[in-house]
């Protein structure tokens, strides 16, 4: 017994089924008028019967004893006022729905609260109550990921209930996670806190921050950014959120190798601002590309991107990026230990040229130009310093490779330096190519001279384009035509 029992005229039975009780020493049962209950996912069950002599005492944990009498009391008789226990008060109550709009965890749809609010040291319960399927309450470290505590309820007869117990400490983050124990199921439920403050919230394995301005490429007019999506299983439930303050956003879900839009979220007028959520069911025979758009024109600013699995890594096309190398970032295992940002580079077609510049007024640089698939550099470039505006600057220019995927890595030259910088890329397209009177056609309209024709893809409404023309040998017109007329 785990609290000392004062003397009292209470009703006191043996327990019947008891193991290796001697002969006339009588158990002391603390349940209450249940003679069922669940305690902390253990089932304690106690049959009472007839008590006819009186006991001397009651031992307690310390060895020492408490006066007690007995009265004769049937089975089945209500047996009232041992160890009532008092009504939980509980200080925050969340009421939710498990289904298929939920990220799912092991299988299962989940839930996940944050726990806010809380004193230091201080005990907290945590109770969830569960309609018509089987569940399981966690208790984790949002610091580290780590469940500190977990109890799993079996639904009987429509309604089922678990609790957590635990006491507090100011250096940890609670979240509470709520998932059914048979995968794909679906149900209504009720979390309390005897203390603090539950929020519903998404965690997200990976966040990006990022802004929409003048440099980026403009999607139907409207600034974009993009980012390449991996790292996640097979009809995984993957949900992205995009967040700003700045600008009414909405979120695509683009197949990269087609370049078709698969799912597109947007907020309304009324919802000016507001989070864009868009939730998929993933596939593994696609590669998946995440777009960023602003819905006006003229309205830009920073914004963060989150998604509940996988990982985000930013998507490069033609646009100038303004980042910053920390301490927190990755460091790149092919450059002696130096921190590191990462690009890949989209939308390249064979022979496609790629010109990349970084340049950074707080340290040496260092570019590569890397295999994005195993992570290898395919061209270095150490920065050379310009003492007329103070910069240091990286240059690489080359030509892309159809089975290759390419990928950017932005470092410094010596160890542990950080500090902002600023990479442009630029994706011109070009072709080789002559004049050859056995396999070229003649102009229709412009008698006795040949023509190349070639389809100009890829390309959005408001985009500038730019072509050139060289040749050493002749003398060249270019034509823009439509292509239907």
């Amino acid at each position: 017994m785990s609290e000392q029992m004062t003397k009292s005229n209470q009703d006191i039975f043996y327990n019947s089924t008891a193991e290796n009780s001697g002969a006339g020493e009588p158990l002391v049962n603390l349940e209450n008028t249940y003679a069922s209950s669940s305690i902390m996912g253990t089932d304690i069950t106690s049959d009472f019967v007839k008590v006819d002599e009186s006991l001397q005492g009651l031992l307690t944990d310390s060895g020492s004893y408490t006066e007690a009498t007995t009265e004769e009391t049937n089975v089945g008789d209500t047996i009232t006022g041992i160890n009532e226990a008092e009504p939980l008060i509980f200080s925050d109550t969340e009421t939710g729905v498990l289904d298929n709009s939920d990220p799912t965890y092991q299988g299962s749809y989940s839930d996940v609260y944050r726990l806010d609010g809380l004193g230091n040291n201080e005990a907290i319960i945590l109770h969830l109550e569960g309609f018509g399927f089987s569940h399981s309450l966690e208790l984790i470290n949002g610091g580290t990921g780590e469940i500190i505590s977990q109890y799993d309820a079996i639904e009987s007869e429509g309604t089922s209930f678990n609790e957590v117990m635990f006491s507090t400490e100011n250096d940890i983050e609670y979240l509470v996670r709520i998932t059914s124990i048979e995968n794909q199921i679906t149900g209504e439920y009720t979390l309390a806190t005897t203390s603090g403050e539950l929020t519903e919230t998404l965690i997200f394995s990976d966040t990006e921050t990022g802004v929409l301005d003048n440099s980026d490429p403009t999607y139907q007019g409207r600034p974009q950014d993009e980012y390449i999506l991996r790292g996640f299983g097979d009809q995984e439930t993957v949900i992205l959120n995009l967040d700003s303050a700045v600008f009414s956003g909405s979120l695509q879900l683009v197949n990269r190798e087609t370049g078709e839009v698969i799912h597109q979220s947007q907020v309304t007028e009324s919802d000016e601002n507001a989070p864009v959520q868009l939730a998929f069911t993933s596939s593994s025979d696609l590669e998946y590309l995440v777009r960023v758009i602003s819905l006006e024109e003229t309205a830009m600013g920073s914004y963060t991107l989150g998604a509940t699995s996988g990982q985000l890594t930013p998507g490069v096309s033609d646009q100038t990026i303004q980042g910053s190398i920390t301490e927190d970032d990755e460091v790149y295992r092919f450059w002696g230990g130096r921190y590191s940002d990462r690009y890949d580079i989209t939308n390249l077609s064979d022979f496609q040229t790629i010109n990349i510049e970084l340049t950074s007024s707080d340290y040496n640089t260092m570019l590569f130009l890397v295999n994005a698939d195993t992570g290898r550099y395919i061209v270095p470039n150490r920065g050379s310093y310009n003492s007329e505006d103070g910069t240091y600057s990286s240059n690489i220019t080359y030509k892309a490779r159809a089975d290759v995927n390419y990928a950017i890595v932005v470092s410094s030259f010596s160890r542990l330096q950080v500090g902002d910088y600023t990479l442009d890329v630029k994706t011109n397209f070009s072709v080789n190519a002559g004049f050859d009177q056995n396999d070229d056609d003649f102009h229709p309209i412009i008698r006795n001279r040949l023509m190349d024709n070639y389809l100009l893809s890829d390309v959005q409404v408001g985009e500038d384009v730019e072509i050139n023309l060289n040749s050493g040998s002749s003398n060249n017109l270019v034509q823009l035509i439509n292509k239907d007329t």
